[in-house]
């Protein structure tokens, strides 16, 4: 009974691992399946977080048609990469964050469009760190199908940011950033 305990612990470690950097450099489109337990798992470093998140952009690039067929495990991913990975601890975790709102372009155009909008949407108006919001607007802007929605939302905090009686380095980071996509937008609103 010891003996199957044991297997059954040690079984369980080995799954839960952390990656080796080998593994990371060498994930192949089956593997994704792995990737959710590595970002997971607390013992995984943040450096080696976005190493799989990059190496995991590389292999949706390759294999396009993927993105369909592990969409709800993808999806998930990223929701739990953007609440799990705050500004605490590791310089790292922005990155992260970053890093998945680039990854949600890859459902623009699918019929997942409108689940990954929502959660780059629920970003941008929640994330604190000014680069990731920023990255998050430019991405959003991708969209075709949501560009009406997007400019009501960044018309609205463009109005919050310039009704601020303190205006951060953050702040000015976040309005640029909306400026420049209203001005790709040229719609009539934006003006």
């Amino acid at each position: 009974m010891k003996f199957f305990l044991g297997l059954f612990i040690l079984f369980i470690q080995i799954i839960s691992a952390e990656p080796r950097l080998e593994e990371i450099q060498n994930l192949q489109i089956i593997d994704i399946p792995k990737i959710p337990n590595w970002i997971r798992d607390k013992k995984t470093i943040p450096r080696f977080k976005l190493m799989i998140l990059e190496k995991l952009n590389i292999l949706l690039l390759d294999n396009p048609d993927e993105i369909t067929n592990q969409a709800q495990t993808l999806l998930q991913l990223l929701s739990d990469v953007k609440d799990n990975n705050k500004d605490n601890g590791s310089s790292y975790n922005y990155l992260i964050r970053k890093k998945s709102c680039l990854l949600l372009n890859h459902f623009n155009g699918t019929k997942y469009e409108t689940e990954s909008y929502e959660m780059m949407k629920n970003q941008i108006q929640n994330e604190d760190n000014s680069e990731v919001a920023a990255t998050c607007i430019q991405v959003s802007s991708l969209f075709e199908n949501k560009k009406d929605e997007t400019n009501k939302i960044l018309i609205s905090m463009l109005d919050s940011s310039l009704k601020k009686k303190k205006i951060t380095e953050d702040d000015v980071e976040k309005v640029a950033t909306i400026i420049e996509v209203l001005g790709k937008f040229k719609k009539k609103q934006s003006y």
